[in-house]
């Protein structure tokens, strides 16, 4: 789904049209067309790809109002496409039919800029990439999203991007791609090591006060499935964190710090020995962090959650702090 983020940058919006039935699920889905002097292709227009594969797929890939959701670019003009993910878990898969992406910065941090035709993109995670519109201009490409970090039990969401001369009707003539396999570990971690800082990126403090270790799990209070790091489910306090630090309030939320790390000989590739977690409200106060590590174990119950490995690979890749965009050491006031 596609909605303008930036129109400062010289170029004027010509029209604007919405996608009603996305509108009526709650995502604002827009389609734009730009006005950019094809002659200067220094000119950028910016947009944010916001995604539910859930929302999508209700509407089917070939629903005539789903495919409305499209976007028209002008031909040779360089666009810088901004792309995050604003879901909750489960990573992405995003591919741009005949064009190449030129990924130029990650999660707000500029990196060595490489091509790729595809991008895994995980909750939380923004990509600007730089977008040449350089196919045949009398054809519309597919725009694909699909799921990787999981087995999916939704097909991938559709929509094209289609070029000015021709009419947003005009349908990809081509079957619509197919989402890599959700296991290919080692397709994710080539992509994420292509993703190299660029000189002068601030560096984070050189030494920390401690390591801490965050394990990510899914555990059961009572008959109810509980999201929690270390074993302990956040509950939130009634008085806000940054009220209460602010004041000095003492008795709003757990003093005693949450666990720093969790059982050494932990294996997430076994059901745990013990499935239930507890509650608790406590934070880190004080301290440098070193790297935080996520990982996510196999869940027991299969049908909810197959395997949740792979989001550990990637962090343990991103968390190098060589080969990152981004760093993982943290500041906690």
């Amino acid at each position: 789904m596609i909605t303008p983020l930036d129109t400062s940058c010289n170029g004027d919006m010509k029209s604007e049209t919405t996608c009603s039935m996305c509108t009526d699920a709650g995502f604002k889905v827009t389609s734009l067309l730009a006005d950019i002097d094809p002659k200067n292709s220094t000119k950028c227009f910016y947009f944010s790809i916001l995604y539910a594969i859930g929302i999508v797929n209700q509407f089917g890939p070939t629903d005539p109002a789903a495919a409305a959701c499209y976007a028209t670019f002008i031909k040779r003009v360089i666009n810088r496409v901004i792309i995050l993910s604003s879901n909750n878990i489960t990573p992405h898969f995003l591919f741009l039919q005949n064009h190449k992406l030129i990924v130029v910065e990650a999660d707000g941090n500029y990196v060595h800029p490489f091509a790729v035709d595809d991008i895994d993109i995980y909750s939380g995670e923004t990509y600007s990439v730089l977008l040449t519109t350089d196919q045949d201009p009398n054809k519309s490409y597919w725009l694909s999203i699909g799921v990787r970090g999981r087995k999916p039990n939704t097909s991938q969401a559709l929509t094209f991007l289609n070029y000015k001369t021709i009419s947003a009707s005009v349908f990809p003539t081509s079957p619509p791609p197919v989402t890599p396999l959700w296991n290919d570990f080692n397709r994710s971690k080539a992509f994420t090591k292509q993703i190299i800082s660029k000189m002068g990126t601030p560096q984070p403090p050189k030494y920390s006060n401690q390591k801490i270790l965050l394990l990510n799990t899914q555990n059961l209070i009572g008959n109810f499935t509980k999201w929690a790091i270390n074993n302990v489910s956040l509950t939130l306090p009634v008085t806000p964190y940054i009220g209460s630090l602010k004041f000095k309030l003492k008795n709003t939320f757990d003093r005693k710090p949450p666990p720093r790390t969790y059982p050494i000989d932990y294996d997430i590739f076994k059901n745990p020995v013990n499935p239930n977690t507890t509650t608790g409200n406590g934070v880190y106060v004080g301290v440098v962090l070193d790297f935080v590590l996520i990982i996510m174990y196999k869940k027991w119950d299969k049908m909810r959650r197959e395997n949740l490995y792979h989001r550990s690979v990637e962090n343990s890749v991103r968390d190098s702090p060589t080969n990152s965009a981004t760093t993982n050491q943290h500041s906690s006031d």
